[in-house]
């Protein structure tokens, strides 16, 4: 019976990435299958994955016991090595189920176990992209998504926030808060929210109030026909599954989790590299090219579209799809 990988460990210095590898090949060299590590430079870490099969591990691993690491004598020894070490160790204390159970809890395990497992045929994607007024206190200002099935475009959702009278008078009175909202506004053309301008700015709902996103990724097409924020550009199904898609996804990851959504948020570039062997091309993403803009920013002629920003990543991945489909038909 086939195991995903269970070791994955994130965000490691080079150093400390092979210091890593010598533990893991002292540890599992009777079971050795197989060993990555790609260097991903835009975040400057290394993501270690062991892959081994549940029949080796059981044949092959002696009795459980501490297996001894001269670990001093390695190079590239440090305080975060030794940890990582004794946190890979197999002992009677800490026996093997308890061991694959506690890295399959592991965020970064999950998310990297649904990337490989990536299929556009099986995955329900939603190409999402939040603005703000401000991060610090927290308060969105706009809301773009892209419904994705089957590497198509079936649908789009869009609608700017606004916050309440309570939060209004914060914005607005802080001089710090007041400020960053007047900068953002370069960014995004969108206007303060206390100001007259940003009345031009629908469809619009309070961020406290706002429960379309869940149905926009569940519901069938019939269903959100009902809603203005919504497009239908293809009919569908409802579906229980989805996944999140962004690019640069800290914003995001954020505000969806202020949300109470727990589904997973994944990078474009993780998409690309798991379905086409490749890394996407981000040209001209803010200009010279074709802007999708909302009536608003299509009004204005500039700023960053949550609309457009999400509709340009799930144009790339499905074109990308289609051109992959295409190559595939002429080799055929």
């Amino acid at each position: 019976m086939s195991v995903s990988p269970h070791v994955i460990i994130s965000q490691l210095t080079e150093d400390d990435s092979k210091a890593t590898f010598y533990a893991m090949r002292k540890l599992f060299k009777r079971c050795w299958c197989a060993y990555a590590c790609i260097d991903n430079k835009h975040y400057s870490s290394y993501y270690i994955g062991h892959l081994f099969t549940e029949e080796k591990i059981l044949s092959r691993i002696p009795p459980p016991e501490k297996i001894y690491l001269d670990i001093d004598q390695f190079e590239h020894c440090s305080p975060l090595q030794h940890q990582l070490v004794q946190q890979l160790l197999i002992t009677p204390e800490q026996g093997l189920s308890d061991y694959l159970a506690r890295t399959e809890s592991d965020p970064n395990y999950i998310y990297q176990k649904f990337v490989r497992n990536f299929r556009f045929d099986k995955q329900t994607l939603i190409f999402i992209d939040f603005e703000a007024f401000c991060t610090s206190p927290l308060f969105p200002s706009e809301i773009g998504a892209v419904r994705v099935l089957n590497g198509e475009i079936v649908a789009t959702l869009h609608s700017f926030f606004t916050p309440n009278e309570e939060e209004l008078q914060m914005l607005k009175n802080n001089q710090k808060i007041a400020a960053s909202v007047i900068y953002t506004k370069k960014i995004t053309a969108i206007p303060p929210p206390w100001e007259e301008p940003f009345q031009h700015c629908k469809p619009v709902t309070r961020f406290a109030e706002f429960t379309l996103l869940n149905e926009f990724c569940t519901k069938s097409s019939e269903h959100l026909k009902q809603f203005e924020q919504v497009k239908i550009i293809k009919e569908f199904a409802e579906e229980e599954h989805f996944a999140f898609v962004g690019k640069g996804i800290h914003l995001e990851k954020k505000i969806l989790s202020e949300m109470k959504f727990t589904q997973l948020i994944l990078e474009t570039e993780d998409i690309f590299k798991v379905a086409f062997k490749k890394d996407p091309v981000f040209e001209n993403i803010h200009e010279n090219r074709e802007f999708k803009y909302c009536a608003f920013h299509q009004f204005k002629g500039k700023g960053h579209c949550g609309l457009d920003d999400a509709l340009y990543l799930a144009d790339l991945v499905c074109n990308q799809k289609q051109a992959e489909e295409k190559k595939n038909e002429v080799v055929e």
